[in-house]
Protein backbone atom coordinates (compact mmCIF):
# COMPACT_ATOMS: atom_id res chain seq x y z
CA UNK A 1 0.00 0.00 0.00
CA UNK A 2 1.61 3.60 -0.76
CA UNK A 3 0.33 6.58 0.63
CA UNK A 4 0.60 8.85 -2.27
CA UNK A 5 -0.14 12.21 -0.18
CA UNK A 6 2.59 11.59 2.49
CA UNK A 7 5.30 10.25 0.52
CA UNK A 8 8.56 11.34 1.88
CA UNK A 9 11.60 13.32 -0.05
CA UNK A 10 13.94 10.46 -0.52
CA UNK A 11 15.15 11.32 -3.50
CA UNK A 12 15.73 13.75 -6.46
CA UNK A 13 16.37 13.37 -10.39
CA UNK A 14 18.31 16.06 -11.90
CA UNK A 15 19.22 16.91 -15.59
CA UNK A 16 21.58 19.30 -16.69
CA UNK A 17 21.26 21.19 -13.14
CA UNK A 18 18.19 22.94 -14.03
CA UNK A 19 15.73 20.54 -13.20
CA UNK A 20 14.19 21.52 -10.03
CA UNK A 21 13.30 17.93 -7.51
CA UNK A 22 10.62 16.72 -9.20
CA UNK A 23 9.37 15.20 -5.75
CA UNK A 24 9.79 17.64 -3.11
CA UNK A 25 6.94 18.12 -0.70
CA UNK A 26 4.74 21.12 -1.15
CA UNK A 27 5.72 22.59 2.81
CA UNK A 28 9.60 21.56 2.58
CA UNK A 29 12.60 23.82 0.43
CA UNK A 30 13.74 22.85 -2.54
CA UNK A 31 17.53 21.69 -2.30
CA UNK A 32 17.94 23.82 -5.61
CA UNK A 33 17.54 27.49 -4.31
CA UNK A 34 19.93 29.25 -6.97
CA UNK A 35 21.57 28.05 -9.47
CA UNK A 36 19.01 26.25 -11.18
CA UNK A 37 16.53 28.45 -12.58
CA UNK A 38 14.95 30.01 -9.09
CA UNK A 39 17.52 32.45 -8.73
CA UNK A 40 14.89 35.17 -7.56
CA UNK A 41 13.10 32.59 -5.51
CA UNK A 42 15.63 31.75 -3.48
CA UNK A 43 13.24 30.53 -0.08
CA UNK A 44 11.28 28.61 -2.76
CA UNK A 45 7.95 30.77 -1.19
CA UNK A 46 6.25 30.89 -4.98
CA UNK A 47 7.18 34.86 -4.41
CA UNK A 48 9.93 37.03 -5.35
CA UNK A 49 13.13 36.89 -2.95
CA UNK A 50 13.92 41.32 -2.04
CA UNK A 51 17.70 40.18 -1.66
CA UNK A 52 17.93 39.50 -5.14
CA UNK A 53 16.74 43.13 -6.31
CA UNK A 54 19.39 44.88 -3.94
CA UNK A 55 22.26 42.59 -5.58
CA UNK A 56 23.01 40.13 -2.18
CA UNK A 57 24.56 36.84 -3.14
CA UNK A 58 21.80 34.03 -3.67
CA UNK A 59 24.01 31.66 -1.80
CA UNK A 60 23.87 34.10 1.49
CA UNK A 61 20.25 34.17 1.39
CA UNK A 62 18.10 32.36 4.33
CA UNK A 63 15.00 30.30 3.93
CA UNK A 64 11.98 32.01 5.73
CA UNK A 65 11.08 28.57 7.10
CA UNK A 66 14.38 28.57 9.16
CA UNK A 67 14.96 24.98 7.56
CA UNK A 68 18.67 26.16 6.90
CA UNK A 69 21.09 27.98 4.33
CA UNK A 70 21.78 26.89 0.58
CA UNK A 71 24.01 28.03 -2.11
CA UNK A 72 24.72 27.85 -5.44
CA UNK A 73 25.67 23.63 -6.15
CA UNK A 74 25.56 22.90 -2.57
CA UNK A 75 22.39 21.05 -1.77
CA UNK A 76 23.65 19.71 1.82
CA UNK A 77 20.73 20.90 4.31
CA UNK A 78 20.55 20.86 8.46
CA UNK A 79 17.00 18.70 7.91
CA UNK A 80 16.85 14.70 8.11
CA UNK A 81 16.12 13.40 4.63
CA UNK A 82 12.56 12.12 5.99
CA UNK A 83 10.05 14.74 7.79
CA UNK A 84 7.35 13.12 7.52
CA UNK A 85 5.46 13.03 11.37
CA UNK A 86 3.69 9.60 10.31
CA UNK A 87 5.96 7.47 9.26
CA UNK A 88 6.89 4.97 11.71
CA UNK A 89 8.69 1.30 12.27
CA UNK A 90 6.95 1.03 15.92
CA UNK A 91 3.81 1.42 17.63
CA UNK A 92 5.52 3.08 19.96
CA UNK A 93 6.04 6.52 17.47
CA UNK A 94 2.56 6.04 16.78
CA UNK A 95 1.65 7.05 20.17
CA UNK A 96 0.48 11.22 19.62
CA UNK A 97 0.07 11.10 16.12
CA UNK A 98 -3.31 12.11 14.74
CA UNK A 99 -3.05 9.53 12.47
CA UNK A 100 -3.58 6.50 15.00
CA UNK A 101 -2.21 5.06 17.15
CA UNK A 102 -0.78 1.44 15.20
CA UNK A 103 2.19 1.63 12.73
CA UNK A 104 1.63 -0.72 9.69
CA UNK A 105 4.67 -2.10 8.75
CA UNK A 106 3.33 -2.75 4.91
CA UNK A 107 3.60 1.29 4.31
CA UNK A 108 5.87 2.20 7.21
CA UNK A 109 3.34 4.82 8.44
CA UNK A 110 0.82 5.63 11.57
CA UNK A 111 -2.59 3.79 10.89
CA UNK A 112 -6.13 3.96 12.92
CA UNK A 113 -6.48 0.70 12.10
CA UNK A 114 -4.14 -2.13 10.61
CA UNK A 115 -6.13 -2.30 6.90
CA UNK A 116 -8.24 -5.38 6.04
CA UNK A 117 -8.46 -6.35 9.91
CA UNK A 118 -11.50 -7.27 11.12
CA UNK A 119 -13.28 -6.93 14.41
CA UNK A 120 -16.79 -7.24 16.20
CA UNK A 121 -19.08 -4.08 16.63
CA UNK A 122 -22.38 -2.98 17.63
CA UNK A 123 -23.40 0.22 17.49
CA UNK A 124 -27.19 -0.03 19.82
CA UNK A 125 -27.82 1.13 23.41
CA UNK A 126 -25.80 -0.38 25.91
CA UNK A 127 -27.25 -3.42 27.77
CA UNK A 128 -29.12 -4.09 24.66
CA UNK A 129 -26.65 -6.56 22.62
CA UNK A 130 -27.63 -9.97 23.62
CA UNK A 131 -31.54 -9.06 24.56
CA UNK A 132 -34.13 -10.21 22.20
CA UNK A 133 -33.51 -9.74 18.45
CA UNK A 134 -30.63 -7.49 18.92
CA UNK A 135 -27.01 -8.90 18.08
CA UNK A 136 -23.74 -7.69 17.38
CA UNK A 137 -21.67 -7.87 13.43
CA UNK A 138 -18.10 -7.39 11.97
CA UNK A 139 -16.43 -4.29 10.29
CA UNK A 140 -13.34 -4.26 8.56
CA UNK A 141 -10.45 -1.77 8.62
CA UNK A 142 -11.00 0.24 5.11
CA UNK A 143 -7.27 0.05 2.94
CA UNK A 144 -6.00 3.00 3.67
CA UNK A 145 -6.27 2.37 7.91
CA UNK A 146 -7.60 5.72 8.15
CA UNK A 147 -11.06 4.11 9.55
CA UNK A 148 -13.34 1.17 9.90
CA UNK A 149 -16.08 -0.22 7.99
CA UNK A 150 -19.76 -0.48 8.24
CA UNK A 151 -20.50 -2.86 11.27
CA UNK A 152 -22.10 -5.77 8.76
CA UNK A 153 -24.75 -8.44 10.12
CA UNK A 154 -25.96 -5.92 13.25
CA UNK A 155 -29.10 -5.56 14.69
CA UNK A 156 -29.91 -2.72 16.79
CA UNK A 157 -33.32 -1.75 18.86
CA UNK A 158 -36.35 -0.42 16.91
CA UNK A 159 -39.59 1.51 18.06
CA UNK A 160 -41.61 -1.65 19.65
CA UNK A 161 -44.51 -2.88 17.22
CA UNK A 162 -47.86 -3.93 18.79
CA UNK A 163 -48.81 -7.85 18.77
CA UNK A 164 -45.81 -8.96 16.57
CA UNK A 165 -44.50 -11.60 19.47
CA UNK A 166 -41.03 -9.71 19.23
CA UNK A 167 -38.99 -7.64 21.71
CA UNK A 168 -38.02 -5.07 18.93
CA UNK A 169 -36.52 -2.22 21.43
CA UNK A 170 -34.60 -5.01 22.95
CA UNK A 171 -35.23 -4.20 26.85
CA UNK A 172 -36.31 -7.42 27.79
CA UNK A 173 -40.04 -7.26 27.39
CA UNK A 174 -41.95 -8.24 24.36
CA UNK A 175 -44.78 -6.00 22.58
CA UNK A 176 -44.35 -4.14 25.82
CA UNK A 177 -46.63 -0.97 25.71
CA UNK A 178 -44.04 2.79 25.85
CA UNK A 179 -45.96 5.60 27.51
CA UNK A 180 -43.79 8.67 26.63
CA UNK A 181 -46.72 11.78 27.66
CA UNK A 182 -47.12 9.63 30.67
CA UNK A 183 -50.95 9.87 30.66
CA UNK A 184 -50.88 6.16 31.50
CA UNK A 185 -51.76 4.88 27.99
CA UNK A 186 -49.15 3.34 25.59
CA UNK A 187 -49.64 3.21 21.62
CA UNK A 188 -49.70 -0.66 22.18
CA UNK A 189 -52.64 0.19 24.37
CA UNK A 190 -54.43 2.20 21.89
CA UNK A 191 -53.23 6.01 22.38
CA UNK A 192 -53.53 7.88 19.01
CA UNK A 193 -50.87 11.04 20.18
CA UNK A 194 -48.06 10.01 22.48
CA UNK A 195 -46.01 12.50 21.23
CA UNK A 196 -46.56 15.93 20.40
CA UNK A 197 -47.07 16.74 17.02
CA UNK A 198 -49.60 17.79 14.30
CA UNK A 199 -52.76 19.17 15.79
CA UNK A 200 -51.69 16.96 18.93
CA UNK A 201 -50.56 19.74 21.20
CA UNK A 202 -50.90 18.24 24.32
CA UNK A 203 -50.19 14.36 24.35
CA UNK A 204 -51.31 13.84 27.97
CA UNK A 205 -54.62 14.81 27.66
CA UNK A 206 -55.39 12.51 24.56
CA UNK A 207 -55.61 8.77 25.49
CA UNK A 208 -58.83 6.53 25.13
CA UNK A 209 -59.50 7.27 28.75
CA UNK A 210 -60.26 11.20 27.88
CA UNK A 211 -63.46 12.72 26.94
CA UNK A 212 -63.79 13.97 23.23
CA UNK A 213 -63.65 18.17 23.86
CA UNK A 214 -65.96 19.53 21.40
CA UNK A 215 -64.51 22.13 18.47
CA UNK A 216 -60.82 21.47 19.12
CA UNK A 217 -60.35 19.27 16.39
CA UNK A 218 -58.57 16.30 18.05
CA UNK A 219 -59.37 13.16 18.41
CA UNK A 220 -59.21 13.34 22.31
CA UNK A 221 -60.95 10.04 23.42
CA UNK A 222 -58.88 8.20 20.26
CA UNK A 223 -61.76 6.37 18.54
CA UNK A 224 -61.02 7.37 15.66
CA UNK A 225 -63.38 10.20 15.17
CA UNK A 226 -63.17 13.58 15.18
CA UNK A 227 -65.04 15.99 17.72
CA UNK A 228 -68.17 13.80 17.76
CA UNK A 229 -71.38 14.92 20.08
CA UNK A 230 -71.58 13.33 23.42
CA UNK A 231 -73.86 9.67 23.43
CA UNK A 232 -77.23 9.90 24.16
CA UNK A 233 -78.73 6.83 25.94
CA UNK A 234 -81.68 7.87 27.77
CA UNK A 235 -84.29 7.73 25.41
CA UNK A 236 -86.79 5.19 26.12
CA UNK A 237 -85.81 4.72 29.87
CA UNK A 238 -88.99 3.57 32.00
CA UNK A 239 -90.04 6.73 34.08
CA UNK A 240 -90.51 4.04 36.51
CA UNK A 241 -87.02 2.03 36.47
CA UNK A 242 -85.05 0.81 39.30
CA UNK A 243 -81.70 -0.02 37.89
CA UNK A 244 -79.70 1.89 38.98
CA UNK A 245 -77.73 2.45 36.17
CA UNK A 246 -80.61 3.94 34.36
CA UNK A 247 -80.20 7.03 36.34
CA UNK A 248 -76.81 7.76 35.52
CA UNK A 249 -77.84 7.27 31.49
CA UNK A 250 -80.89 9.56 32.42
CA UNK A 251 -78.05 12.06 33.30
CA UNK A 252 -76.01 11.79 30.13
CA UNK A 253 -73.36 9.57 31.74
CA UNK A 254 -73.28 7.11 29.40
CA UNK A 255 -70.06 5.14 29.11
CA UNK A 256 -69.51 2.62 31.98
CA UNK A 257 -66.23 0.75 32.86
CA UNK A 258 -65.14 -1.11 35.93
CA UNK A 259 -62.65 -0.53 39.25
CA UNK A 260 -59.82 -3.05 37.99
CA UNK A 261 -60.83 -2.95 34.33
CA UNK A 262 -57.63 -3.75 32.19
CA UNK A 263 -55.66 -1.04 30.54
CA UNK A 264 -57.21 -0.95 26.85
CA UNK A 265 -60.88 -0.93 28.81
CA UNK A 266 -60.15 1.54 31.39
CA UNK A 267 -61.70 4.44 29.85
CA UNK A 268 -63.60 7.03 31.97
CA UNK A 269 -67.37 5.90 33.27
CA UNK A 270 -69.79 4.97 35.80
CA UNK A 271 -68.29 2.09 37.68
CA UNK A 272 -71.52 1.64 39.83
CA UNK A 273 -74.84 3.24 41.07
CA UNK A 274 -77.06 3.01 43.85
CA UNK A 275 -80.08 4.73 44.71
CA UNK A 276 -80.76 4.21 48.61
CA UNK A 277 -80.98 6.00 51.29
CA UNK A 278 -77.66 7.97 52.92
CA UNK A 279 -75.66 5.12 54.42
CA UNK A 280 -76.91 2.54 51.86
CA UNK A 281 -80.37 1.64 53.36
CA UNK A 282 -83.07 0.81 51.21
CA UNK A 283 -85.61 3.53 50.31
CA UNK A 284 -88.46 3.94 51.89
CA UNK A 285 -90.37 3.83 48.25
CA UNK A 286 -89.15 3.85 44.75
CA UNK A 287 -92.21 6.46 44.43
CA UNK A 288 -89.82 9.22 45.70
CA UNK A 289 -87.68 8.75 42.45
CA UNK A 290 -87.91 8.68 38.59
CA UNK A 291 -86.99 9.28 35.09
CA UNK A 292 -89.01 11.61 33.77
CA UNK A 293 -89.52 13.08 30.43
CA UNK A 294 -91.00 16.26 31.92
CA UNK A 295 -91.79 17.10 34.85
CA UNK A 296 -95.27 19.53 34.74
CA UNK A 297 -93.52 22.00 32.70
CA UNK A 298 -89.98 21.84 33.09
CA UNK A 299 -87.69 19.49 30.06
CA UNK A 300 -84.77 17.91 30.54
CA UNK A 301 -81.93 20.48 29.65
CA UNK A 302 -80.28 17.51 27.93
CA UNK A 303 -81.96 14.82 26.08
CA UNK A 304 -84.54 12.59 26.76
CA UNK A 305 -84.82 12.22 30.74
CA UNK A 306 -83.62 13.17 33.92
CA UNK A 307 -83.57 12.27 37.29
CA UNK A 308 -86.00 13.18 40.24
CA UNK A 309 -85.26 12.50 43.86
CA UNK A 310 -87.89 13.64 46.36
CA UNK A 311 -88.99 13.12 50.04
CA UNK A 312 -92.34 13.10 49.37
CA UNK A 313 -93.65 11.88 45.64
CA UNK A 314 -91.66 11.78 42.44
CA UNK A 315 -94.63 12.43 40.39
CA UNK A 316 -95.98 15.35 38.88
CA UNK A 317 -99.71 14.40 39.44
CA UNK A 318 -99.10 14.33 42.96
CA UNK A 319 -101.60 16.28 45.02
CA UNK A 320 -100.12 19.82 47.03
CA UNK A 321 -96.37 19.28 47.83
CA UNK A 322 -97.40 21.29 51.26
CA UNK A 323 -99.20 18.31 52.37
CA UNK A 324 -96.99 15.68 50.47
CA UNK A 325 -95.88 12.29 51.31
CA UNK A 326 -94.24 11.40 54.65
CA UNK A 327 -92.70 7.97 54.39
CA UNK A 328 -91.77 7.79 58.09
CA UNK A 329 -87.62 7.25 57.33
CA UNK A 330 -86.04 8.63 60.24
CA UNK A 331 -82.66 8.67 61.07
CA UNK A 332 -78.84 10.75 61.90
CA UNK A 333 -77.27 12.58 58.48
CA UNK A 334 -73.98 11.97 57.19
CA UNK A 335 -72.27 11.93 60.25
CA UNK A 336 -68.35 12.91 58.36
CA UNK A 337 -70.59 15.80 57.24
CA UNK A 338 -72.30 17.31 60.33
CA UNK A 339 -68.57 17.43 61.78
CA UNK A 340 -67.45 20.14 59.80
CA UNK A 341 -70.63 21.87 61.53
CA UNK A 342 -70.74 21.21 64.77
CA UNK A 343 -72.47 18.18 64.96
CA UNK A 344 -75.78 19.85 63.17
CA UNK A 345 -76.87 20.43 59.83
CA UNK A 346 -75.49 23.34 58.21
CA UNK A 347 -77.38 26.31 58.59
CA UNK A 348 -77.50 29.87 56.87
CA UNK A 349 -76.63 33.19 58.34
CA UNK A 350 -79.37 33.98 59.91
CA UNK A 351 -81.26 31.64 61.01
CA UNK A 352 -81.28 29.27 63.91
CA UNK A 353 -79.72 26.29 64.52
CA UNK A 354 -80.94 23.02 63.37
CA UNK A 355 -81.33 19.51 64.38
CA UNK A 356 -78.83 16.18 63.48
CA UNK A 357 -82.10 14.17 62.14
CA UNK A 358 -82.96 14.01 58.31
CA UNK A 359 -86.45 12.66 57.20
CA UNK A 360 -87.57 10.49 54.17
CA UNK A 361 -84.15 10.94 52.41
CA UNK A 362 -83.48 9.78 48.62
CA UNK A 363 -80.32 9.18 47.48
CA UNK A 364 -78.63 8.53 44.57
CA UNK A 365 -74.82 7.36 44.76
CA UNK A 366 -72.34 7.11 41.88
CA UNK A 367 -68.62 5.67 41.59
CA UNK A 368 -67.27 7.09 38.37
CA UNK A 369 -63.35 7.00 36.76
CA UNK A 370 -62.72 10.16 36.08
CA UNK A 371 -61.79 11.07 32.30
CA UNK A 372 -57.63 11.73 32.37
CA UNK A 373 -58.65 14.98 30.55
CA UNK A 374 -60.92 16.03 33.17
CA UNK A 375 -60.43 18.19 36.38
CA UNK A 376 -63.95 19.40 36.78
CA UNK A 377 -67.42 18.37 35.64
CA UNK A 378 -70.89 20.32 35.87
CA UNK A 379 -74.57 18.92 36.84
CA UNK A 380 -77.80 21.09 36.06
CA UNK A 381 -80.33 20.76 39.04
CA UNK A 382 -84.09 22.41 40.24
CA UNK A 383 -84.37 22.93 43.76
CA UNK A 384 -88.07 22.59 45.23
CA UNK A 385 -89.56 23.15 48.08
CA UNK A 386 -93.06 23.25 49.84
CA UNK A 387 -91.66 25.32 52.92
CA UNK A 388 -90.92 28.01 50.53
CA UNK A 389 -91.41 30.62 51.43
CA UNK A 390 -93.34 30.98 54.45
CA UNK A 391 -91.08 28.65 56.39
CA UNK A 392 -87.78 30.10 56.17
CA UNK A 393 -85.76 30.11 58.94
CA UNK A 394 -87.85 27.69 60.82
CA UNK A 395 -86.35 24.65 61.75
CA UNK A 396 -87.98 22.53 58.92
CA UNK A 397 -84.54 22.95 56.73
CA UNK A 398 -85.33 20.65 53.84
CA UNK A 399 -82.32 20.60 51.92
CA UNK A 400 -80.29 19.02 48.48
CA UNK A 401 -76.98 17.91 49.39
CA UNK A 402 -74.08 16.42 46.94
CA UNK A 403 -70.95 14.89 48.90
CA UNK A 404 -67.90 13.79 46.76
CA UNK A 405 -64.95 12.25 47.66
CA UNK A 406 -62.24 12.57 45.53
CA UNK A 407 -58.79 13.66 45.97
CA UNK A 408 -58.79 16.87 44.58
CA UNK A 409 -58.22 19.99 46.92
CA UNK A 410 -60.21 22.10 44.70
CA UNK A 411 -63.63 21.33 46.47
CA UNK A 412 -65.34 22.52 50.00
CA UNK A 413 -63.81 21.39 53.01
CA UNK A 414 -66.99 19.45 54.17
CA UNK A 415 -67.40 17.84 50.57
CA UNK A 416 -70.43 19.20 50.15
CA UNK A 417 -70.36 21.40 46.21
CA UNK A 418 -74.40 21.95 46.58
CA UNK A 419 -73.47 25.51 48.14
CA UNK A 420 -74.34 28.96 46.73
CA UNK A 421 -71.57 31.51 47.04
CA UNK A 422 -72.99 35.28 46.57
CA UNK A 423 -69.19 37.08 46.37
CA UNK A 424 -69.75 38.52 48.96
CA UNK A 425 -68.52 36.15 51.45
CA UNK A 426 -71.68 34.39 51.90
CA UNK A 427 -71.86 30.73 51.12
CA UNK A 428 -75.29 29.01 51.63
CA UNK A 429 -76.06 25.25 51.42
CA UNK A 430 -79.16 24.33 48.77
CA UNK A 431 -82.43 24.78 50.89
CA UNK A 432 -85.43 26.15 52.56
CA UNK A 433 -83.41 28.39 54.40
CA UNK A 434 -81.45 30.12 51.72
CA UNK A 435 -80.91 33.65 52.92
CA UNK A 436 -83.48 35.98 52.01
CA UNK A 437 -81.25 37.91 49.42
CA UNK A 438 -79.12 34.71 48.22
CA UNK A 439 -81.16 35.49 44.79
CA UNK A 440 -81.36 31.65 44.23
CA UNK A 441 -85.46 31.01 45.11
CA UNK A 442 -87.23 32.52 41.51
CA UNK A 443 -89.85 30.61 40.96
CA UNK A 444 -92.35 31.20 43.61
CA UNK A 445 -95.45 34.02 43.78
CA UNK A 446 -94.99 37.90 42.84
CA UNK A 447 -95.35 39.60 46.21
CA UNK A 448 -94.85 36.93 48.33
CA UNK A 449 -93.76 37.87 52.00
CA UNK A 450 -91.55 35.35 54.10
CA UNK A 451 -93.21 34.08 57.29
CA UNK A 452 -96.48 32.26 58.38
CA UNK A 453 -99.66 33.60 59.82
CA UNK A 454 -97.70 36.56 60.85
CA UNK A 455 -94.30 35.25 62.24
CA UNK A 456 -91.57 35.82 60.63
CA UNK A 457 -89.96 39.03 59.05
CA UNK A 458 -92.92 39.35 56.65
CA UNK A 459 -90.12 40.88 54.47
CA UNK A 460 -91.08 40.62 50.59
CA UNK A 461 -89.78 37.61 48.64
CA UNK A 462 -87.38 38.20 45.26
CA UNK A 463 -89.98 36.07 43.26
CA UNK A 464 -89.94 36.33 39.45
CA UNK A 465 -92.94 34.40 38.73
CA UNK A 466 -94.15 30.86 38.82
CA UNK A 467 -94.20 29.42 35.47
CA UNK A 468 -91.99 26.31 36.52
CA UNK A 469 -94.59 25.49 39.50
CA UNK A 470 -97.63 25.25 36.78
CA UNK A 471 -98.84 21.66 36.88
CA UNK A 472 -96.36 20.51 39.78
CA UNK A 473 -97.28 19.38 43.24
CA UNK A 474 -95.53 22.94 44.37
CA UNK A 475 -98.04 25.19 42.21
CA UNK A 476 -101.07 23.85 43.55
CA UNK A 477 -103.20 26.46 44.85
CA UNK A 478 -102.73 25.74 48.42
CA UNK A 479 -102.50 28.96 51.23
CA UNK A 480 -100.93 26.55 53.52
CA UNK A 481 -100.61 28.49 56.64
CA UNK A 482 -102.41 31.46 55.69
CA UNK A 483 -100.86 34.82 55.56
CA UNK A 484 -101.38 35.31 51.82
CA UNK A 485 -99.67 32.52 50.63
CA UNK A 486 -101.28 31.42 47.22
CA UNK A 487 -99.26 28.70 46.01
CA UNK A 488 -97.45 25.51 47.77
CA UNK A 489 -93.70 25.88 47.05
CA UNK A 490 -91.03 27.61 45.69
CA UNK A 491 -88.48 26.52 43.26
CA UNK A 492 -84.59 28.40 42.27
CA UNK A 493 -85.15 27.45 38.51
CA UNK A 494 -82.64 25.47 36.54
CA UNK A 495 -78.99 25.90 38.66
CA UNK A 496 -75.56 24.40 37.22
CA UNK A 497 -73.57 22.51 39.74
CA UNK A 498 -69.77 22.30 39.99
CA UNK A 499 -67.44 19.85 41.38
CA UNK A 500 -63.45 19.39 40.98
CA UNK A 501 -61.62 16.15 39.95
CA UNK A 502 -58.50 14.94 39.48
CA UNK A 503 -57.91 13.45 36.24
CA UNK A 504 -58.45 9.46 36.15
CA UNK A 505 -59.26 9.11 39.85
CA UNK A 506 -62.11 7.00 40.62
CA UNK A 507 -64.66 9.16 42.63
CA UNK A 508 -68.06 8.85 44.34
CA UNK A 509 -70.46 11.37 44.74
CA UNK A 510 -73.92 11.09 46.93
CA UNK A 511 -76.66 13.16 45.86
CA UNK A 512 -79.27 13.21 48.45
CA UNK A 513 -82.64 15.66 48.89
CA UNK A 514 -84.58 15.09 52.47
CA UNK A 515 -86.91 16.47 54.97
CA UNK A 516 -85.72 18.00 58.12
CA UNK A 517 -86.59 18.83 61.48
CA UNK A 518 -86.30 17.10 65.13
CA UNK A 519 -90.24 17.06 65.07
CA UNK A 520 -92.77 17.14 62.66
CA UNK A 521 -94.40 14.89 59.94
CA UNK A 522 -92.21 15.14 57.41
CA UNK A 523 -95.57 15.94 55.20
CA UNK A 524 -94.37 19.15 53.33
CA UNK A 525 -92.10 17.88 50.46
CA UNK A 526 -88.75 18.92 48.85
CA UNK A 527 -87.60 17.47 45.34
CA UNK A 528 -84.87 17.74 43.07
CA UNK A 529 -84.43 17.69 39.50
CA UNK A 530 -80.68 16.47 37.95
CA UNK A 531 -79.75 15.86 34.61
CA UNK A 532 -76.80 17.25 31.91
CA UNK A 533 -73.59 16.30 33.05
CA UNK A 534 -70.50 17.62 31.54
CA UNK A 535 -66.81 17.21 31.76
CA UNK A 536 -64.71 20.71 31.99
CA UNK A 537 -61.27 20.92 31.21
CA UNK A 538 -60.32 23.04 33.72
CA UNK A 539 -61.20 23.06 37.37
CA UNK A 540 -64.02 25.30 38.79
CA UNK A 541 -65.27 27.40 41.71
CA UNK A 542 -67.18 24.45 43.07
CA UNK A 543 -70.88 24.99 44.21
CA UNK A 544 -73.77 26.50 42.10
CA UNK A 545 -74.81 29.51 39.71
CA UNK A 546 -77.85 30.53 38.44
CA UNK A 547 -78.36 29.70 34.98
Amino acid sequence: MVHLARVPTKFCLTALSVLACACASEDEPSPYASGSGFADDADADGSEDAGSEEGGSAGDSSSEAGVGTTSTGDTSSSESADTSDDACVSDSECTDSPFGELCDPDSGFCVHCLPGSVEACYSGSAGTQGVGPCTGGERTCLDDGTAWGACIGELTPVSEQCDNGVDDDCNGAIDDDLDQDLDGWGSCSGDCCDIAGGGCLNPELVNPGAFEVQGNEVDDDCDGELDEAPLACDAGLSEGSTDPLDFARAMELCSFTEADAPLESRVWGVISASVAKPGGAPLASWQQVGLPTEYGPNLPPANAAMVVLSSGWASDTAASAEWGKGWGAYQDAPSEWLSFHGGYLPKNPGCGQNGKKIRDPAMLELSVRAPTNALSFSVDLDFFNAEYPEWVCGQYQDMFVALIASESDANPEDSNIAIYDDGQGGQYPIGVNLARDSGLFRQCAVGSKFGCQGSGSEDAVACEGVDQLVDTPYGASDPGCGGGHTYSGGATGWLTMRGNVVPGEVFTIQMFVFDAGESGSGLADALVLLDNWRWELEASAPGVVPQ
